[in-house]
């Protein structure tokens, strides 16, 4: 009797919850009409070689492993127009890493009104720049061009609510919203201490992005759209919170702001060759997100100017010259730092995204203020399923 009633019960879990394997994920649980639940699987295997051209003895080309990104990753539908994303994240990990970094990265719950209008929920992928809400399995180098990304948090993440939507046939694309931010609370910097958001207010960050062509309909945009779009967009965003930041000299808390201006251009110029660019300007003053230190004390920047640039040119849908740019200065207790590196490289793809090789070369460039060269090769082979 009991075997026939857990027999039954299988059967109806079965029945309820019918697995199928599709090309586009490993499996999808189905519960009903309305109810489905897709797990994916992203991993980023890197090898790289560091130089560093400091001082003579510490002169020596490192040779290294690490797994750059391992993501489990869970999206799925609970009810008609109610959607929902989460994914976890083992960034950076290494054989000589002991400590446990195993963390959920996003978690949110997407509510459809209408095309013009969604509603999310949760643990989000802050909408500031085009490069910073990109897909990391779909960037256009072997990584994001992290230095001129200011918005800080849990990598790029905050926790609050969302509104977007496309207005005008895919012309206009807006995505804005109010989150924690930085908590109200003492912030030393430098060696002062100053009481900032004393009335706990949130932050706000959003963007507005003009489409030419295709609309970029998903949560996430692409770095790279492998010749199925064909975009064209200029795009700025705002990065907003009252009475944020501390001064290094003064006892009065001050408002952080952050903006940019961004252009994307990803369209087929044959069959299976594509050209690939991208480009942002960044302006930011002071900012509780961003920090330096130097050794003892850490200080958090009162201005930050940069800009970057990446390109790359598909050819027979297999093989992609890559390269990029980047100019970063940073002010400090007065004192400016400057910043900059080039980088090219090339990809292979054996299945898209879904499978595919990155070798990349990134030089760092003397400025006035640095007389360091760091070197860095990397390898990076990568799945997403």
């Amino acid at each position: 009797m009991k075997l026939s009633k857990l027999l039954v019960a299988i059967a109806l879990v079965v029945g309820l919850a019918v697995p199928t394997f599709a090309a586009d994920s490993i499996a999808k649980l189905t519960f009903g009409d309305d109810q489905y639940l897709e797990l994916h699987y992203l991993l980023q295997v890197q090898g790289y070689s560091l130089y560093k051209d400091g001082t003579p003895e510490d002169d020596y080309w490192s040779k290294d492993f690490k797994i750059r990104r391992s993501r489990v990753i869970l999206k799925g539908q609970a009810a008609q127009g109610v959607e929902f994303f989460m994914e976890t994240d083992a960034p950076n990990f290494e054989d000589n890493n002991t400590g446990k970094n195993l963390y959920t990265q996003d978690a949110y719950i997407d509510f459809t009104i209408a095309k013009e209008l969604k509603i999310a929920f949760g643990h989000i992928l802050l909408p500031f720049m085009h490069h910073d809400r990109q897909s990391a399995a779909t960037l256009l180098c072997a990584d994001y061009t992290a230095a001129v990304v200011p918005v800080g948090g849990n990598v790029w993440r905050d926790t609050g609510i969302e509104f977007r939507g496309l207005l005008a046939n895919g012309l206009v694309d807006y995505r804005i919203g109010a989150w924690d931010g930085k908590d109200r609370g003492n912030l030393t910097n430098g060696t002062n201490t100053v009481l900032v958001n004393k009335n706990d207010m949130p932050r706000y960050t959003g963007r507005i992005q003009v489409n030419l062509k295709d609309a970029e309909e998903g949560f996430f945009y692409s770095g790279n759209y492998l010749g199925k779009k064909s975009i064209i967009s200029f795009g700025m965003g705002l990065d907003y919170q009252q009475d944020a930041y501390a001064t290094v000299d003064s006892t009065k808390a001050k408002d952080y702001t952050a903006w940019t201006v961004d252009v994307y251009f990803d369209h087929p110029v044959a069959a299976n060759n594509v050209l690939t660019l991208q480009g942002a300007y960044v302006d930011v003053k002071n900012t509780p997100f961003s920090s330096v230190t130097d050794g003892v004390n850490t200080y958090f920047l009162e201005k930050m100017k940069m800009y970057f640039a990446e390109g790359g040119f598909l050819i027979n849908g297999t093989w992609q010259p890559v390269a990029r740019y980047y100019y970063k200065k940073v002010e400090v207790g007065g004192v400016d730092g400057k910043i900059s590196e080039v980088a090219g490289g090339l990809n292979y793809y054996i299945k898209g995204h879904n499978a595919n090789i990155k070798v990349e070369y990134a030089q760092q460039l003397k400025d006035e203020t640095d007389d360091f060269k760091n070197k860095q090769i990397t390898v990076q082979c990568q799945i997403f399923i």
